[in-house]
């Protein structure tokens, strides 16, 4: 588990429209990784919908939500397609961000 207070690990790797998203885009801003199994599976989906549900206070609060799965581009944006999630979700086919924050 990474330690309080220790550095994010960086990243960059493909949303699920095809951008390359990278934590150094995000400088400045809070971040919130969101680690989930799989795309529209029963708890993801509770989890997701929550934070679409609150995505505008997190956005007040100058923090950004990145959605982190193992899938690929077209089950991920089929994913954030069907509830309408305001944000982008990674796709970490190689797992590297999922091993670097220990969430595997």
């Amino acid at each position: 588990m990474l330690e309080k207070g220790s550095s994010a690990p960086s990243f960059s790797v493909k949303d699920h429209n095809g951008n390359d998203v990278s934590l150094e885009n995000f400088k400045g801003k809070k971040v919130v990784i969101w680690f989930y199994p799989k795309a529209d599976t029963p708890g993801c989906t509770i989890e997701g919908k929550g934070f679409r549900d609150d995505y505008e206070k997190f956005i007040q609060k100058n923090t950004v939500i990145l959605g982190v799965s193992l899938d690929n581009e077209s089950d991920n944006k089929a994913f954030a397609e069907k509830f309408d999630f305001p944000y982008p979700l990674l796709c970490d086919v190689n797992q590297k961000i999922a091993l670097a924050y220990e969430a595997v």
